[in-house]
């Protein structure tokens, strides 16, 4: 339902548009919170989304305060645009503000923007609108269930790029659950050694978070009874609606983490060597069950829900023609541009670290979500309410199209004429892309960090054909050294790894040394260095007071000169200090001159607009000429990059501790 209000504004708003790519129109629509808390109680579908954004406190600050003084006003920015789905036709973009004046909490003075959501409207195809007749009032009901059964069987016949994501179909893990127990029924599902009992068909995997619920796991204890055979309702819930659906789409085996790996504490013998093949188990499993909002094993991988409101909601607008400048009604349907990120890639089991592997690398994926099931392969993303494949414009978006990571996917045509770099520069961003939606990820245990990605590393280095060192590539590792806080491997949070289109390294990476947990050299390690060659500098941070920190909270000194300056046209001092770890002071390390600054990275000539990166170390041993990485700078300014490279480091003044100086180059050992 679309209220008079919205109905008219937008009506008014479009009929004054001239054709696609004219300037957006801009529509006052309510002035008042009584006619827009009137309009949610109704039903309004823009009016809802705008206040399903709030946070709980700010709709409290806004029912609290329309008695008195709060003026709310709702207004709406209109775009037009050409369709990519539909070309040719016009398709819409509605903006929609909430702006409030005078509301305590908010805002002191003035108007203040509170919240703002966006929409897509398509033209109508020519076939009716999905009836919410033909989706059930749960996701395990047989509507559901049918529509997983015709992805799937559309998926294995007919995509060239999921079964080529599967290279060796008779691969199986090492456990299996067999749930086809016809011979004792009492005891219908077990769990099977493949290499004892070989299996026969597809296998499915379930993945789903732990939580912190006591759950039922394979260990020393339990091993005789998951492997004599147990009846299905002995399983947790999670685990029983896994075997459902494998049973409704006549899968017999099914992996599940703690049932098929042993998970006793004392001995991690046997979970180091699965999970140096976890790539192989989500690679060549037929599909993957996602439990995308279960908080643990206990709860249900199945919802309820209201089929109306997953039917999409249409509103006519009038178009304007430009053949005779006349205007035509359109009908459009309503798409929220937020739908795939909000109910698949924010949901709670894809903020784990452990589960971006497992999504990527799986050819076929079924995400059971809060009001439907979701569709995602390496060709297609659809929904229930989208069954033949995702709209255009949300497909776009980030959020959707996650498995179009797949390196082969993203590599260019091979007909085509590429350069070395330009083929190694998209795997390259490929790559950067995995990490920086890792980085956002959470992980239980903050060591499993490069065992959890360890089965993506391995997809990557099929293609890429490089050796991979600790989360990153040897071709480009003078780059990739050039990562950002929030940070990669050893830190937590989100991360910006260096790339390599932004100039060209002053530093060169002579050897290394890494040690591992496992033999498996994609995953954890223990320890490790590298020999990095470069020109190596004696540098000072000061913290400087906050009326001063414009964009940056250090000031820095190289070889006693002090260099930062504020830089007027982006107002912030550079260089731009970016600490891997935040630190209060540096004052005895200033005392001590155990700080140092290395150029990692600047164009030619230093003039060409591209900035310089500048690695930051602090020495940790003197005698071995040992530091540690304590952060990253970077200036970009001409002036401030020429002032670096020009800095007096002749031979005859005192050299920091190094392996080895040589054409004006220290070779130092990090760690």
């Amino acid at each position: 339902m679309i209220c008079s209000i919205c109905r008219a504004g937008l009506w008014g708003a479009v009929s004054k548009q001239g054709p696609a790519a004219s300037p957006p129109s801009f529509v006052s629509l309510h002035s008042t919170f009584k006619d827009f808390k009137h309009s949610i109680d109704q039903g309004c579908h823009f009016c809802n989304s705008l206040w399903d954004g709030l946070t709980s406190r700010q709709q409290g600050l806004l029912l609290q305060d329309v008695k008195f003084h709060a003026q709310p006003e709702i207004s709406a920015n209109v775009y037009q645009f050409r369709g990519v789905t539909r070309p040719g036709q016009s398709c819409l973009k509605i903006t929609y503000n909430l702006s409030a004046t005078g509301i305590e909490g908010f805002q002191k003075t003035g108007v203040s923007k509170i919240n703002q959501v966006q929409f897509y409207l398509e033209p109508t195809p020519g076939d009716s609108i999905m009836s919410s007749q033909i989706l059930g009032s749960s996701t395990d009901s047989k509507q559901t269930l049918s529509q997983a059964r015709s992805w799937i069987e559309d998926c294995s016949a007919h995509h060239d790029n999921c079964k080529a994501a599967a290279p060796n179909r008779d691969w199986y893990p090492t456990r299996l659950l067999d749930l086809d127990q016809q011979e004792s029924p009492e005891q219908n599902i077990r769990l099977i050694e493949t290499n004892q009992t070989p299996p026969s068909g597809h296998y499915m995997t379930l993945t789903h978070c732990w939580g912190s619920v006591k759950q039922l796991s394979l260990n020393r204890d339990t091993y005789s009874e998951l492997t004599a055979g147990y009846h299905v309702a002995s399983l947790p819930q999670l685990y029983r609606d896994a075997v459902y659906v494998c049973k409704a789409l006549d899968i017999r085996y099914l992996w599940i983490d703690p049932l098929c790996i042993i998970q006793d504490q004392l001995d991690a013998e046997d979970w180091k060597h699965e999970a140096s093949t976890m790539h192989e188990v989500y690679s060549n499993a037929f599909c993957n069950i996602s439990a995308t909002v279960a908080k643990d094993c206990s709860e249900s991988i199945f919802n309820s829900r209201d089929p109306d409101t997953l039917v999409p909601r249409t509103i006519e607008l009038p178009i304007s023609d430009e053949e005779d400048e006349s205007l035509k009604i359109q009908s459009f349907i309503i798409y929220d541009p937020q739908l795939w990120t909000s109910q698949v890639s924010k949901e709670l089991v894809n903020t784990r670290g452990w589960v971006l592997q497992e999504r990527f690398l799986s050819p076929r994926i079924l995400h059971f979500g809060q009001q439907q099931v979701f569709w995602e392969c390496f060709e297609k993303d659809a929904a229930e309410a989208h069954p033949s494949v995702l709209p255009d414009s949300l497909t776009k978006l980030l959020g959707a199209r996650f498995k179009i990571l797949n390196p082969k996917a993203a590599l260019p045509d091979s007909s085509m004429n590429y350069t070395a770099f330009d083929y190694n520069s998209i795997l390259s961003l490929v790559w950067s892309r995995i990490v920086d939606l890792y980085s956002e990820c959470k992980l239980t245990y903050p060591g499993d960090k490069l065992i959890a990605i360890s089965g993506l590393a391995k997809r990557i280095s099929t293609v890429l054909q490089d050796e991979y060192v600790a989360g990153m590539w040897r071709r480009n590792l003078e780059n990739e050294l050039l990562w950002a806080v929030t940070s990669w491997a050893s830190v937590d949070g989100k991360l910006m790894l260096g790339s390599a289109r932004l100039g060209s390294p002053l530093i060169k990476v002579e050897d290394w040394n890494l040690t591992y947990t496992t033999p498996d050299t994609t995953g954890g390690i223990s320890g490790g260095w590298l020999r990095l060659a470069g020109v190596l500098m004696g540098m000072k941070l000061n913290r400087n007071p906050p009326s001063t920190q414009v964009g940056n909270e250090w000031n820095m000194t190289l070889e006693s000169v002090e260099i930062t300056i504020q830089h007027d046209k982006v107002k912030q001092l550079e260089p731009h200090v970016i600490l891997d770890l935040d630190d209060d002071e540096f004052c005895k390390e200033n005392n001590d001159g155990c700080l140092f600054a290395m150029p990692a990275r600047s164009p030619e000539g230093a003039a060409n607009g591209t900035a310089m990166y500048i690695l930051l170390f602090k020495l940790v041993c003197k005698d071995t000429a040992t530091y540690e990485r304590i952060g990253l700078a970077r200036a970009w300014s001409e002036g401030m990059k020429l002032k670096i490279l020009g800095l007096d480091r002749s031979p005859e003044k005192p050299q920091p501790p190094c392996l080895q100086y040589r054409d004006g180059r220290h070779s130092i050992r990090v760690i």
